[in-house]
């Protein structure tokens, strides 16, 4: 008889046990090559208390967010449709500090592949509302923003609603900027990046990155931060280049 509450149990102590017990690489291949496994993982139920929903496998849903292009995608789907339709599972998370806070929702937004109804995305925005998805500047308004299933006019309306302090939205663009900058793949062993704000968003283009990093995959990363950042900026422009230019 399979069970998932073992199963989940030791990858939960395997990624997220203090301390960590065993390899969670290596439970993670194991678990999500059982489409059984998973299958019964992303089942809703009620939790002991009886006080909200959770699903059978909480570690196991986790890491089927994470990695969601290599597990079975019924089960996926299920564990998407119950975030989108249950707040007690959009809330979902664990690990604590280790996970800085990652919601099941907020994880979905990852997948750039996935589809999203009207009524997902409606969903998705009304939980900006709460200060239970992410934490500081990359709370849920962030991946909303940086999710292709909103429109740039949808996005537009979003980017004004989500803040409506001046100051505190161009605080967090500039911090977004800076993360860009600061990314530990442009370090390289130095000090400081080889680069400032102005020089990478207006001078570095995408061959200089890819000659820097010497890798697609990093290039293509920093490179859609990049994008993103130069998106907001015409979408809401911060209030420094709104400002009248003073001649000496």
């Amino acid at each position: 008889m399979l069970n998932i509450e073992k199963i989940d149990q030791e990858l939960y102590i395997a990624r997220y046990g203090l301390p960590r017990i065993g390899d969670a690489n290596i439970i993670w291949a194991r678990i999500k090559d059982n489409t059984e496994v998973l299958r019964e993982a992303v089942k809703v139920r009620r939790n002991r208390r009886n006080t909200e929903n959770i699903v059978n496998g909480l570690a196991i849903s986790d890491a089927m967010l994470i990695d969601y292009r290599c597990v079975d995608q019924v089960a996926y789907s299920e564990l998407i449709k119950s975030i989108y339709t249950n707040k007690d599972i959009a809330r979902l998370v664990i690990g604590g500090v280790s996970n800085i806070g990652y919601t099941f929702l907020l994880m979905s937004l990852w997948n750039h592949s996935l589809k999203l109804t009207e009524e997902q995305k409606a969903f998705a925005v009304s939980e900006v509302n709460t200060a239970v998805h992410g934490i500081g500047v990359f709370d849920i308004r962030y991946y909303i923003l940086r999710n292709p299933n909103w429109t740039l006019e949808e996005k537009q309306k979003l980017i004004m609603d989500f803040w409506d302090n001046d100051e505190i939205y161009d605080e967090y663009l500039e911090q977004w900027e800076w993360s860009v900058v600061n990314d530990d793949e442009n370090y390289k062993g130095q000090s400081f990046p080889p680069f400032d704000i102005y020089e990478l968003f207006n001078e570095w283009s995408y061959d200089m990155l890819l000659e820097y990093y010497g890798n697609k995959e990093t290039t293509d990363r920093i490179w859609e931060e990049i994008e993103f950042c130069k998106q907001m900026h015409k979408l809401r422009r911060p209030q420094w280049e709104s400002l009248p230019l003073i001649l000496s």
